[in-house]
């Protein structure tokens, strides 16, 4: 490669990453890394450069637009970075015995994004999503096939929502949900958001199988919108222990809990 054609090559890179931040008002390195197919590392430079340039702000783990405010697009790319190494290991544990030709749901949510993020390579299956962030990774994967669910977009979540998906989702089966939430409790499993509820229950219904992907801090937060209770999931993939009592209304409810302890 020449020097002049090495230029050209950073310069379309860095084109798209602007490009990126614009539509979305904040992007993660890792999702930029895993778009444009080049190291984290890669990403950090260009990152630089166009923050001397004042083309991009330059964030911990993430870039945003020059003149965005603090928005709900940004609060997802810092739900992104909080926990990381958890919500990793719980993505690589929920993905671990998926088969490769089966159809797969993909929740909204950063700790869902890392299911679709571990997938291995040899996964040939389907992938239903309403997850912008979820058809970004697809897309870098030709031998997936992915079905989008559309509906409006909610900025907050970097989903799609709304009645259009829900029917959709009615004329489709899935293996597996991986369910993604923003709080749990003995009682049952929580959103943050009455928006969010109606097509998850309607993923619910279509799959064989549901899997709650939470990292722990989930396990003592607080959230309004009751989703389900414990009857409707099948696993729980978590960080840390659930605490007795938790353990004691998922061993009643015949949930499975798998944790996805760091390795020694």
């Amino acid at each position: 490669m020449t020097a002049d054609t090495r230029t050209a090559s950073v310069e379309r890179r860095r084109s798209r990453i602007v490009e990126r931040v614009r539509t979305y008002g904040a992007v993660t390195i890792s999702e930029l890394a895993l778009d444009l197919g080049v190291s984290d590392m890669t990403i950090r430079r260009d990152a630089d450069a166009l923050a001397h340039t004042g083309e991009v702000v330059r964030l911990h783990g993430a870039l945003r637009g020059p003149d965005s405010a603090i928005s709900s697009t940004f609060e997802y790319t810092q739900r992104t970075t909080r926990s990381a190494e958890q919500k990793a290991r719980i993505g690589a544990a929920a993905a671990r015995d998926i088969d490769p030709h089966d159809t797969l749901v993909i929740d909204a949510g950063t700790t869902a994004l890392q299911v679709a993020v571990s997938l291995p390579e040899s996964f040939v299956g389907t992938i239903i999503t309403h997850s912008i962030p979820v058809i970004g990774f697809a897309e870098q994967r030709p031998l997936v096939k992915a079905i989008v669910l559309g509906g409006e977009v909610y900025r907050p979540s970097r989903a799609l929502v709304g009645s259009a998906g829900t029917t959709e989702a009615a004329g489709l089966r899935a293996a597996t949900f991986f369910l993604g939430a923003a709080a749990v409790d003995a009682r049952g499993v929580y959103a943050s958001v009455d928006v969010e509820r109606g097509l998850k229950e309607a993923l619910m219904d279509i799959s064989d199988r549901v899997v709650l992907v939470v990292d722990s801090s989930k396990l003592a937060a607080s959230a309004p919108v009751r989703l389900c209770g414990w009857d409707r999931i099948d696993v729980i993939v978590t960080d840390d222990d659930p605490g007795a009592e938790l353990l004691e209304t998922l061993h009643r409810n015949a949930v499975e809990c798998l944790i996805a302890a760091p390795q020694p």
